[in-house]
């Protein structure tokens, strides 16, 4: 500190905070290397796709979610949410084949269709059993980490998965020898590897052996129905109903906590802290969402809020009447009312949940 004896008390700060920023900078990634190894390359190309930015605005180009816009080009990734089904392919990432193809019919249903084919858009045929039957019957899928990778859609990593799947190849080959007779060749068996996107496990890593099915071992990184998981286990991605796909817990660092299983349902303490139930159907992966250190990002400057494609949020009181309740005045003014949104709904502790309106599977019990 003699070298800096005789300096402004405000030089002297920001000496010392631009070397505590560095070091803790230096740690931060000292520490996220030693957690875990993102892939630099590039996403798989079957399972990615461009999509066009919407800014916040409908399908009438009118702003509908405000401060919007921007930001960096974006490739979607496939995410297996389901993590049930038994029959995972990578489609072409042009236009016309993913048109041609729904979400369902890419991660497919395990019903088999006319000359068994699996069957277009997911749709179960005649005569086959929907994996989520009153049987309690899963299909199992087992695999294998590739690699960890960055996805820009989404504040948590994802793992790309090899599975190796037995496959018969029902395309017959016509030989004609003469204008009567018609050879067919036999229906071969081969082994083809086929590939998806899950989002990542707090401590998966490439090479780690994940599968999904309701016998499977309680695992990081494997799936299973909630019927299956024993009390007090951590798990995320789980599903509003049996086969919607993983719609809760899927965030960041975040779990959700299975409390109590009742008749039908299972009780879980989400990340607010309220207390949901859901069918004992459906499907939930064991442990907590990756990149823990999500939270502790700092965007270091207003640009990098940018190439997130968000936009500038701009206060009530710095706005026009006509923009803003809280707008106008002869210089600076507190607003002149309780803080309200810009068509006047009260912003800090009003209720906006309607009571009159049922929520399904809503338990509205607390600190069990």
């Amino acid at each position: 500190m003699h070298i800096l004896h005789g300096c402004n008390q405000g030089v002297v700060f920001e000496i010392l905070k631009k070397r505590f920023v560095k070091v803790y900078n230096d740690m931060s990634k000292e520490i996220l290397s030693k957690e875990i190894t993102i892939w630099k390359g590039k996403p798989k190309k079957g399972l990615t796709f461009g999509i066009k930015k919407k800014a916040g605005r409908n399908n009438q180009g009118k702003i509908t979610i405000r401060h919007r816009g921007g930001g960096h080009k974006r490739l979607l990734r496939i995410i297996d949410f389901k993590r049930s089904y038994t029959d995972i392919k990578e489609v072409g990432n042009d236009k016309q084949s993913l048109l041609n193809t729904s979400f369902l019919d890419r991660i497919r249903l395990p019903g088999q269709g006319a000359e068994g084919r699996p069957d277009r858009g997911g749709k179960l045929s005649a005569g086959t059993i929907s994996p989520f039957s009153q049987t309690g019957e899963y299909p199992e899928k087992s695999g294998i980490v590739e690699r960890i990778e960055y996805d820009p859609n989404r504040s948590s990593w994802i793992a790309l998965i090899g599975h190796l799947n037995k496959e018969k190849t029902k395309y017959p080959v016509e030989n004609r020898k003469s204008s009567n007779e018609v050879t067919v060749s036999p229906i071969k068996e081969q082994s083809v590897q086929s590939m998806s996107y899950i989002l990542a496990s707090h401590q998966l890593k490439a090479g780690d052996f994940v599968s999904s099915g309701p016998n499977v071992e309680i695992r990081t990184g494997n799936a299973l129905p909630l019927i299956s998981i024993p009390l007090g286990t951590l798990v995320h991605n789980i599903e509003l109903y049996p086969g919607s796909g993983g719609q809760v817990v899927r965030a960041a660092g975040t779990s959700a906590q299975l409390i109590k299983k009742h008749n039908k349902y299972a009780i879980l303490r989400l990340p607010s802290g309220e207390l949901k139930s859901f069918p004992l159907q459906c499907m939930a992966t064991i442990g907590i969402v990756s990149n823990l250190n999500h939270f502790n990002t700092d965007l270091k400057k207003a640009g990098a809020s940018r190439w997130l494609g968000r936009r500038p949020t701009v206060r009530g009181v710095a706005m026009n009447p006509i923009d803003h309740p809280h707008g106008g005045g002869e210089g600076r003014t507190s607003g002149g009312r309780p803080s309200v949104s810009p068509w006047g709904k009260p912003t800090k502790g009003f209720k906006t949940r309607s009571v009159r309106k049922k929520r399904l599977y809503l338990k509205k019990i607390f600190g069990v």
